[in-house]
């Protein structure tokens, strides 16, 4: 095989032609900013997670997603582990625990004490009393 080399001194230019897609809508655990809900990789965009949707396993269901102040990602809020469930997250489980329990003394100062956390986690993954 024979291989074709520039002359020397010869000068290449190189360009990219593609056309970059938009930002996808947010997903379920992206990381976001409590305060606007923007996420964090498309800050120029100004994407949110209320503009994104979960859409966990086969499930045909879809939930709207909100920034979660206690660990800044997107995630589905709730009222009842019934929520979880019907967002097709069905192993997961509504947290009921407050700020001062979920963070112990590492709580952050902007969060209240008593705040409590009221979105979907998974729970093997946290302590649930």
């Amino acid at each position: 095989m024979r291989m074709i080399q520039p002359a020397a001194g010869a000068q290449l230019r190189f360009e990219c032609h593609a056309t970059l897609p938009a930002d996808p809508p947010a997903q379920l655990g992206a990381f976001c900013d409590p305060v606007t809900d923007v996420v964090f990789t498309s800050p120029a965009t100004g994407a949110r997670c209320a503009d994104g949707v979960a859409t966990p396993g086969a499930s045909a269901e879809v939930a709207a997603l909100t920034c979660d102040a206690f660990d800044h990602t997107c995630e589905v809020a709730c009222s009842s582990d019934a929520d979880c469930i019907s967002a097709g997250l069905l192993s997961y489980v509504c947290d009921p625990r407050t700020a001062d329990e979920y963070f112990g003394a590492d709580r952050p100062g902007a969060l209240p004490a008593g705040q409590v956390h009221h979105f979907c986690v998974n729970p093997s993954l946290c302590w649930r009393d």
